[in-house]
């Protein structure tokens, strides 16, 4: 193979994509973003700039709209490292599953001052990806409360005029504290939507096993909306949410140890373990469970809870600034569409097909291939080559 006709049909290939972006029926950037949105004032920037080629402009806004066509799924929490490079139009696209309860801070970060990397947040709607977050000048890191279950994408885009180093880190976290003082998800014996009464019924909640008389906390700020014992909750509290309004419900109590109406802070000890109610020939447990607003009814509560340990693996695969971060694979090379190794095998790659190196996650190369396509390889299966090697 001559590799450098191969990554010279690459680029080819590449601005091919770029152009054919710009005529499908997606949203453009200048749709999608406002006046006073950073990336538009850089957009307005370059335009202004004396001497600056506007073939470069409408490259670099026909790869973001590849963006919503070429992305790769992620698991949460995720960190990949990288490097921009400078004159060259680049973008990341990240596909994030989410659930309802759980939140996400993603941080994006360079070792070259006053870089600007443009990250932007979209929800699909209809059909089609709509923003709900957009980068604000020198902005680099956004919070983002899930509000319902599904896929949300992650697009990242450098500015043209600087070469740069770049981390970003995923981390995930529960909007609630764990609602059994010292235990944690590993004591969850019994989940959400697991069979009760023969099959009759799912479990709408989830239990966390402790030793009778344990705490149980506050998991948010609120109040008291109701105490009670009967039915099959037993001695059950139901806690009113100050800031969502959801209904978080305990059963199964010991002993109540707040009255209605009474405020609590999150890590307040609202009461203690027990096995109250059709628990009664159970292990100590709670029953705790999640209800929302407006007659929504219940939802699963374990991503509102569970805590992630939010670390990561040190890069094993690395990426060394060259002219073009170009890579080779070794024969049989396994392409997949998220970074593991389960259920993701895209195809595979043949000996010496020339791959882009997008970013590092772990054991992990974020590459694309000579005909477009976006994935993972494993670091066993490339070969990074200096520019120098193809002359």
């Amino acid at each position: 193979m001559n590799l450098q006709k191969s990554f010279a049909s690459f680029a080819v290939l590449f601005l091919g994509l770029f152009f054919a972006a710009c005529q499908q029926k997606k949203p453009t950037l200048s749709a999608l973003f406002t006046p006073l949105s950073a990336r538009a004032n850089y957009e307005n920037t370059l335009k202004k700039t004396e001497g600056f080629d506007k073939n470069k402009l409408v490259e670099w806004d026909s790869i973001g709209n590849l963006a919503f066509s070429k992305n790769v799924e992620i698991p949460t929490p995720y960190r990949q490292t990288g490097f921009f490079l400078k004159g060259r139009a680049e973008v990341l696209a990240f596909e994030i599953p989410l659930k309802l309860g759980e939140q996400i801070d993603i941080q994006l970060t360079s070792d070259t001052a006053d870089m600007q990397l443009f990250m932007d947040f979209f929800q699909k709607k209809e059909g089609r990806w709509h923003p709900i977050m957009k980068s604000k000048e020198g902005q680099t890191a956004f919070h983002f409360v899930v509000p319902k279950s599904e896929t949300f994408l992650l697009r990242i885009q450098p500015q043209f005029h600087k070469d740069a180093n770049y981390e970003l880190k995923i981390l995930k976290n529960p909007t609630y504290a764990f609602p059994v003082k010292g235990r944690k998800y590993e004591d969850v014996w019994s989940f959400w939507g697991d069979d009760r009464d023969a099959g009759k019924r799912k479990h709408e909640g989830i239990d966390v096993f402790a030793k009778r008389g344990e705490p149980l906390i506050a998991v948010t700020n609120g109040f008291v909306a109701e105490v009670g014992d009967k039915g099959l909750g037993g001695k059950q509290i139901y806690l009113r949410d100050a800031e969502n309004n959801n209904a978080i419900y305990y059963a199964h109590l010991h002993k109540h140890l707040v009255v209605q109406g009474q405020e609590v802070e999150v890590g307040d000890t609202i009461g203690l373990v027990g096995n109250t109610g059709n628990a009664s020939g159970t292990h100590p447990h709670l029953h705790f469970g999640i209800y929302l607003p407006g007659g929504q009814g219940a939802v699963d509560p374990l991503p509102f809870v569970k805590k992630h340990r939010n670390r990561f693996l040190n890069n094993i695969a690395i990426i060394k600034p060259d002219i073009l971060n170009q890579g080779i694979t070794y024969n049989d090379a396994n392409f997949r569409s998220k970074p593991n190794g389960k259920n993701s095998l895209i195809k595979k790659l043949t000996n010496g097909s020339p791959v882009e190196l997008l970013g590092t996650s772990g054991i992990w190369y974020h590459v694309r291939t000579l005909d477009g396509e976006v994935g993972f390889l494993h670091v066993s299966y490339v070969q990074q080559l200096k520019a120098t090697q193809l002359s």
